[in-house]
């Protein structure tokens, strides 16, 4: 009889060629299915692209992913609400609801280049589609006179298809700050 160590080495090499074929072709199968189920890189989804692109008010800009180049949405309405109705000026210190409704449902990243959304920091996206995406958002009293807040919004309808992009550009207007940035020198533009 063979001694034990010399035994199972025999043993081992005996069964390791034969056995490992198949556990390898196994493990790449699973590889495999792994790879396929795994989300893919902003497949309609905002926070992959927020995860890549901290700065305030980006919006995709080229393709990304399965998502084809931006182009612009006239599809979307956008609205800025405020006190008196529908706002075509912002003022320090105001707070506005800014609205992008979509005529089929969407995933959506809504951002301000300055200032903020309340609970949200200075962008809102959705996590599932929805029919409209809605921010409260306010002007920061550091906002000059004369100055412009760009508004954006980018969607879209799946995980493939073009970016679609909409927005409103609206000035800011110190003549009408709120109480509370009357204190604060005034911001001047240029």
């Amino acid at each position: 009889m063979p001694p034990p160590r010399a035994a199972a080495a025999a043993a081992a090499a005996s069964w390791c060629p034969r056995r490992l074929l198949p556990l390898a072709a196994l493990a790449t199968l699973l590889v495999a299915l792994l790879a396929a189920a795994a989300p893919r890189p902003a497949a309609a989804y905002p926070a992959y692209f927020i995860a890549k692109n901290s700065a305030c008010g980006a919006q995709p800009a080229t393709a990304m992913g399965r998502h084809k180049a931006p182009q612009p949405d006239a599809t979307t309405v956008f609205s800025v609400q405020g006190p008196a109705g529908k706002e075509t000026r912002l003022c320090p210190g105001g707070t506005y609801v800014v609205t992008a409704t979509f005529p089929q449902p969407r995933n959506a990243l809504l951002s301000a280049s300055v200032g903020a959304f309340d609970g949200s920091g200075c962008r809102v996206l959705t996590t599932s589609k929805v029919a409209s995406v809605t921010g409260t958002y306010r002007v920061p009293c550091s906002a000059a006179d004369g100055s412009r807040v760009v508004l954006r919004v980018t969607s879209a309808t799946g995980g493939s298809g073009a970016f679609l992009q909409a927005g409103a550009t609206l000035p800011v207007s110190a003549g009408c700050a709120l109480m509370t940035c009357r204190g604060m020198p005034p911001a001047r533009s240029g």
